[in-house]
C-alpha cells in the first residue's frame, strides 16, 4: 500500500483495509426479515470477482469526498517468499539438523561447533538433544560410535540472522 497516496487522498490505511475487508470478509452487518423468518446480511464480492489476488485491485474504495477509486490507486501486489514457520528453541530462533551418522556423537557436536564458530561467527551458539540415551552422560565426551547414532542440533542466535551469514 502507498501511504503516501492513502494519506494525500485522506483515507488511513485503516480506511482502505475497512473498505476491502467488507468486501472480502464475509462477516454479517446485520439481519433482516422475510415472512417471519430472519436472515443475515453477509456482503461479500462475488465468487467470480475473487478467484485471483490480482483482482482485489479491481475493488472501489470509497474516499471521504465521496468519490471511489480503484485500489490499485493506492495498492499493488507483492509476491515474496516467505517461511511456513520459524522455529525456535528456548525462545531464540533457531535452525535444527538432524541426520544419522556413523561417526560417535561428541565427534559429531564438536565437528558442528566448529563449523558454527567458522561459518556463523559471533552471536551464534550451538545446543543439542539427543534423541536417545546415551552409555555416557556427558554426550560430547562419547567417542564410541556405538553410542547414540542420531542427534539433533539446533543453531540459535540472539539478533536476526543475516542470509550471508549460513553457506553450506
Amino acid at each position: 500500500m502507498d501511504r503516501d497516496k492513502v494519506a494525500a487522498l485522506g483515507l488511513s490505511q485503516s480506511d482502505v483495509g475497512s473498505a476491502l475487508g467488507a468486501a472480502l470478509g464475509g462477516g454479517y452487518v446485520n439481519y433482516f426479515s422475510i415472512a417471519g423468518r430472519s436472515y443475515k446480511v453477509i456482503p461479500q464480492v462475488q465468487q467470480v470477482d475473487r478467484l485471483n489476488p490480482e483482482q482485489v485491485l479491481d475493488y472501489y474504495i470509497r474516499t471521504p469526498s465521496g468519490d471511489t477509486l480503484p485500489a490499485s490507486t493506492v495498492a499493488r501486489i507483492k509476491y515474496s517468499v516467505e517461511p511456513e514457520s520459524i522455529n525456535r528453541f528456548q525462545q531464540l530462533n533457531s535452525v535444527t539438523i538432524g541426520g544419522v551418522s556413523g561417526m560417535a556423537q561428541g565427534d559429531i557436536l564438536k565437528l558442528l561447533k566448529d563449523t558454527t564458530a567458522q561459518v556463523a561467527g559471533s552471536g551464534y551458539t550451538v545446543d543439542y538433544a539427543v534423541s536417545r540415551a546415551s552409555s555416557s552422560k556427558n554426550p560430547e565426551a562419547s567417542s564410541s560410535p556405538s553410542a547414540s547414532r542420531s542427534s539433533s542440533c539446533s543453531w540459535r542466535w540472539p539478533r536476526s540472522l543475516k542470509a550471508s551469514a549460513i553457506r553450506s
